[in-house]
């Protein structure tokens, strides 16, 4: 995506920025609070522990070892008490050059010695550490600027000095603090703060690309099931558009007499019983790993992918029907002792092949599912209505369950209706039926079978 690293992102992207640069901030923190001590346990093993040598060492360098250590620690405690806010960073990164370039200057001047000595100190190196808290941060520019003073500091400290003192022309020292030594050094660290500064520009692209990507997958799940969020994010929406043929339990639950109820009533109270329905329906429908396809006015069409385990899932989608009808009856019988009318629904369920894919664009998409093997659920259930019963599932799916591939009958409460002919659809379907009463939950044995 060219040139979105410098676009000026929309307020819920910089939202999130802010939010990620505030984390690597305290990060940063940390890091400073470790180095220090970190410097501190090297005095005393460079020092051998000698107690002398340890207490002259820290009277040089203690005070700015312990400022260092104290700027990590209010930063920490900013970003962990929330009052830490993006621009803080300019200073804290500025603080970190300071202290590194200052540390170098009074101890080329404590000791009376030339600034082209400086890269024979041991602290010198600090530079490195300097830079790479930098690019722990995922602002380019504020690494740029970072990178920048450091190397003009570092290379006015080397050109102008910090003591009156000299060092020989000729030999080893004259030859490891020349010009051209130093040069070439200050051009290294500069060639390494630059691939640090791109290092920065890119990982800031590669966020930008995730957050737009991860809104762009958070509003296409919106309009999609949530159980198809893992498949979006492993094949992309091109993939789901592009559908497949697939075995699947179509189940269709309805509210008998909904319309002739609804006629005349009070807006509020059909909102109340449909936001009901949809809230039980919804639960049972998770709990039971089904998709809820669509809700069409007061039914809903719910599927059950065949997915590794095809028998499984048309078990599941036999206990989401038997479930419904349990969580549906309990639901009726507390409205009836609330003094509101009962429910009654039926439901029609059906395993076949079917075409399921996404369809529409990424403002608005449908999860979709077509087939006879819809249009004969949906038969189903009207079906149940025309014959008194709760739930009228189909042959196919009562044997899909069982191991054999066909079933020896039907579950306890259940009845054989026989062959039936279904509208719209050539020879007959053999169905099995539950009548209107409170079922108890299908038992599975290890076979598959019903217990």
């Amino acid at each position: 995506m060219p040139g979105e690293p410098y676009a000026r992102p929309d307020a819920e992207t910089e939202r999130l920025l802010h939010e990620a640069e505030i984390r690597a901030e305290q990060f940063v923190a940390t890091l400073r609070m470790l180095a220090s001590v970190g410097l501190f346990l090297a005095l005393l093993i460079s020092s051998r522990f000698d107690l002398q040598l340890v207490v002259f060492r820290l009277e040089r360098g203690g005070p700015m070892l312990a400022a260092y250590f104290l700027l990590g620690a209010a930063s920490w405690l900013a970003c962990r008490r929330g009052a830490f806010r993006p621009w803080m960073a300019w200073p804290a990164a500025t603080a970190d050059s300071a202290f590194f370039l200052a540390d170098l200057w009074l101890r080329l001047h404590a000791a009376g010695l030339p600034g082209t000595v400086g890269f024979l100190y041991p602290s010198m190196w600090l530079v490195m550490l300097v830079l790479a808290l930098g690019a722990l941060r995922i602002n380019p520019w504020l690494q740029a600027f970072v990178a920048a003073v450091t190397v003009a500091g570092l290379a006015g400290i080397i050109a102008h000095g910090a003591g009156p003192g000299t060092v020989p022309a000729i030999g080893i020292a004259g030859m490891f603090a020349s010009f051209p030594a130093n040069a070439m050094r200050i051009a290294i660290i500069s060639l390494a703060a630059v691939i640090l500064v791109t290092a920065t520009f890119r990982a800031r692209a590669r966020m930008l690309r995730s957050i737009h990507e991860a809104r762009r997958n958070a509003n296409l799940t919106r309009y999609l099931p949530e159980q198809l969020a893992g498949v979006l994010a492993d094949t992309g929406l091109d993939a789901l558009r592009r559908g497949e043929l697939v075995q699947m339990g179509i189940l269709f639950i309805d509210i008998r007499g909904f319309t002739r109820w609804s006629q005349g009533r009070p807006p509020h109270e059909v909102y109340a019983l449909m936001s009901a329905f949809r809230r039980h329906v919804q639960a049972v429908v998770r709990d039971t790993g089904g998709i809820i396809d669509k809700f069409i006015g007061d039914a809903a069409m719910v599927v059950f992918p065949e997915g590794a385990d095809a028998r499984a899932s048309a078990r599941t989608s036999m206990d989401c029907a038997v479930r419904l009808s349990q969580v549906m009856a309990d639901w009726s019988e507390a409205r009836r002792k609330e003094g509101l009318p009962a429910v009654r629904i039926g439901i029609g369920l059906h395993w076949g092949e079917v075409f399921a894919g996404v369809i529409g664009d990424e403002h608005r998409l449908e999860y979709s599912v077509f087939g006879d093997a819809v249009n004969t659920a949906a038969r189903l259930e009207e079906l149940a209505r025309d014959m008194d019963m709760e739930i009228v599932a189909s042959r196919d799916v009562l044997d899909r369950c069982s191991e054999t591939g066909r079933a020896a009958g039907p579950p306890e409460g259940w009845e054989m209706l026989g062959a039936r002919v279904i509208r719209g659809r050539s020879g007959t379907v053999e169905i099995v039926g539950m009548p209107f009463r409170r079922p108890a939950r299908l038992v599975w044995n290890s076979g598959g079978d019903i217990a």
